[in-house]
């Protein structure tokens, strides 16, 4: 729309024109231009002026001209301010609307652009863009794109991309820092060092019967880059992993983001403009080869396979100093097959992790041969809410010894209060049958008020504390009061993984003992303290010769006979037979 015109108009027979128009169009000053229809037989306007505005005056201009078509529509989209200039030479043959043709320079500097859902701005926009009916060209046009140089550059869209009219395309490094700080992404302290990027903006076709959405595909190799994030997410600075990034703009309230990382991660996200902002809406992230599905419910669902996950440090991500939600409040639940789970300072292999994101807490399954059941994980370890755990198979840390140093050790004072039901318990072969017991805070880490195992042949019930100990070589220690019934002493040795030695029908054991670190396999092998046993009537059990024989003589169990001078258990079925069979004196 002319707002206002200052021209003196020539008519020379069949010939039109003005060499001074000076004019006002929707905020853009022209000064001299010159418009021209040679023959008013044959009307063609031509058009040659140089006018000065801003980015959004031109921008506006542009959208109620044939430039908008170039651009697919999408100028609507656009956000742009700075000051800037524009040539046009145009033809138009008024009785040919459709056979014009056009040539505008748009020369800027310092201005800014952004396209609406995508909060970072382009800044420091300097250069001059060509654009014709036939072409498009960019001209040292360079600017910033989070925090950090990066040249651009405008072509025509080739053959093989029918759907599309325009690309802009991009490159530059981008910074863990503008990651977090301009794209908003919710990883504070989490990426770290800077990576070379490409990217491409593809403007679709206009006119089309099916239009595409606007599409932005980004790549990188990542390399400089340090991801701090657990496995199988996290990556050193020096380890190149190919990534490829596509966000479309598929309506005004939706955007929407997939790609993929090496050959087995891959994602798809949407977000949402609700009440004039943007949020996350939902997503699939898949890793080990999965496929990607349509997720029913909003959120960040994680399915598929990896070789390993450490369940607490994803647990425990959450918004560094920021008011914003964190990567671990988007995950809504999981889904994965891990060949190496490490929980709660526990080790499992080849198990199913299903996660569900409850009101207060996370809901967990496990299903594998170490583990069968569910436990409640409170979102915040600090308060009051216990750490639930109830399986009917619990197994650890595993049947594999797992070697462990001190600084892999989960710290007790960062656990909450814990409360434990397990049909069938076991630490590694020991097995204790179904297990019930109740931890609480304390200063220096957890405290078992009750601790009960009951077996088809033992009873044991005690106390015990899971503390932290500097003066320990581990860092912590754990402490065990405790009284073993058994009434099928075979059976019971047995269940424990230990040598059976003694056949009788009653044995009590007071148990006073500590060891380096928390619940481990291996705890007969670092036990400090003191162990009393009671026997009652028995008999030491058939031995085979040789190391057999003289275990049997020194057994842990039948010590408090043997400090008595009392042999009459040895004179029982099993000793008196090795002696009739291998004679006298031998």
């Amino acid at each position: 729309m002319v707002e206002q015109v200052n021209a003196d108009i020539i008519v020379d027979n069949m010939h039109f024109y003005s060499n001074h128009a000076d004019g006002t169009t929707l905020g853009n000053a022209t000064a001299g231009a010159r418009v021209e229809i040679a023959d008013l037989r044959k009307p063609v306007l031509t058009v040659d002026a140089y006018a000065t505005g801003t980015l959004e005056t031109i921008r506006q201009l542009s959208i109620q001209s044939p430039i908008a078509n170039v651009f697919g529509g999408q100028l609507d989209r656009i956000r742009v301010d700075g000051e800037a200039s524009f040539d046009l030479q145009l033809r138009y043959p008024l009785g040919d609307k459709l056979n014009y043709a056009f040539t505008v320079g748009v020369r800027t500097n310092n201005g800014r652009l952004s396209i609406d859902g995508f909060t970072p701005p382009l800044t420091e926009l300097s250069g001059l863009v060509t654009v014709t009916r036939d072409i498009i060209q960019a001209e040292s046009l360079t600017g910033r794109f989070l925090g950090e140089p990066v040249s651009i550059d405008l072509a025509r869209a080739a053959d093989d991309m029918p759907k599309y009219s325009i690309i802009a395309s991009a490159t530059g490094i981008v910074t863990g820092e503008g990651l977090i700080g301009e794209l908003g992404l919710p990883l504070a302290g989490r990426l770290r060092g800077s990576t070379p990027y490409s990217a491409r903006i593809l403007f679709p076709r206009g006119g089309t019967e099916e239009p595409v959405p606007l599409h932005i595909a980004v790549e990188t190799n990542l390399e400089g880059l340090a991801v701090v994030m657990p496995v199988p997410v996290g990556k050193a600075p020096g380890e190149t992993r190919p990534l490829s990034l596509h966000i479309e703009f598929p309506g005004s309230d939706r955007i929407g983001s997939f790609g993929s990382s090496a050959e087995d991660f891959k994602w798809s996200v949407s977000f949402l403009k609700e009440q004039e902002q943007w949020d996350f809406d939902r997503g699939v992230i898949a890793v080990g080869g999965a496929e990607l599905t349509e997720p029913e419910t909003r959120g960040l669902h994680i399915v598929g396979e990896t070789p390993e996950v450490r369940l607490n440090e994803w647990l425990s991500m959450r918004s560094e100093e920021s008011d914003r939600p964190g990567l671990g409040e988007r995950i809504r639940s999981i889904d994965l097959i891990v060949d190496d789970l490490y929980a709660v300072g526990q080790h499992f292999s080849r198990h199913r992790v299903r996660v569900d994101r409850g009101a207060e807490e996370w809901l967990i399954e496990l299903d594998g041969e170490g583990a069968v059941g569910s436990l409640v994980v409170p979102y915040d370890f600090s308060g009051d809410k216990s750490l639930v755990i109830d399986m009917a198979r619990l197994i650890l840390p595993g049947r594999d010894e797992v070697e462990r140093d001190a600084t892999d050790l989960t710290d007790p004072r960062t656990l909450p209060p814990l409360s434990i039901k397990v049909e069938d318990f076991a630490l590694g072969l020991r097995h204790f049958g179904a297990l019930e017991a109740e931890f609480i805070r304390i200063e220096s880490g957890l405290e078992a008020v009750s601790i009960t195992s009951r077996d088809d042949s033992f009873e044991l019930s005690g106390v015990g504390r899971w503390v932290v100990d500097p003066a320990d070589d581990a860092g912590q220690r754990s402490y065990l009061t405790a009284k073993l019934i058994s009434t099928n002493i075979r059976r019971t040795t047995a269940h424990l993984n230990y040598q059976p030695g003694i056949v009788g029908q009653d044995m009590e054991v007071d148990i006073d003992v500590s060891w380096p670190g928390g619940p481990r396999e291996d705890i007969l092998a670092h036990l400090d303290g003191n162990i009393g046993i009671r026997l009652g009537s028995g008999q030491l059990d058939e031995v085979e010769p040789g190391a057999g024989r003289v275990f049997g003589l020194l057994s842990v169990v039948a010590l408090p006979r043997r400090l008595s001078l009392d042999f009459r258990d040895v004179l029982g079925k099993g000793f008196a037979r090795h002696r009739r069979q291998n004679g006298p004196g031998r």
